[in-house]
């Protein structure tokens, strides 16, 4: 079950049984997806609406996964739907994470070699910014 809550017209919550996506306008133009709990087949629908969303919008976009405590297959392929995604619209993204599970998950696909991964959400924001 998948409740979406609208906090204010810059953000949206969607709850998805245990993972919880905040969709947050931080700045014109700036988005930051903040994902917290497990990103499984029964939740990764919800951090798909949200980055599908997120990439509509953005000029910038952060996906913060320092929250994530399991990352399966299902959350592996909404990031590479994600790279692809932003390629196509030129969009600049960086995820932001330190959690070893979902580190190990993107190390072992070779992902992470083909995504800018930051350890904080401060350092993946400054990695998307214009210099």
């Amino acid at each position: 079950m998948q409740t979406i809550e609208q906090t204010d017209h810059h953000n949206t919550v969607v709850h998805a049984h245990d993972l919880t996506v905040a969709l947050e306008n931080v700045e014109p133009g700036v988005v930051v997806v903040h994902a917290s709990g497990e990103l499984d087949i029964r939740s990764a629908d919800a951090l798909r609406q949200c980055l599908d969303t997120a990439v509509r919008n953005a000029t910038c976009l952060v996906v913060d996964l320092t929250e994530v405590t399991f990352l399966a297959t299902a959350g592996l392929t909404c990031l590479i739907e994600l790279s692809e995604a932003a390629a196509r619209a030129k969009l600049p993204w960086a995820l932001a994470t330190d959690v070893r599970p979902v580190l190990r998950a993107l190390e072992v696909t070779g992902c992470l070699d083909r995504m800018t991964v930051r350890p904080t959400r401060d350092a993946a924001t400054k990695a998307v910014l214009p210099a």
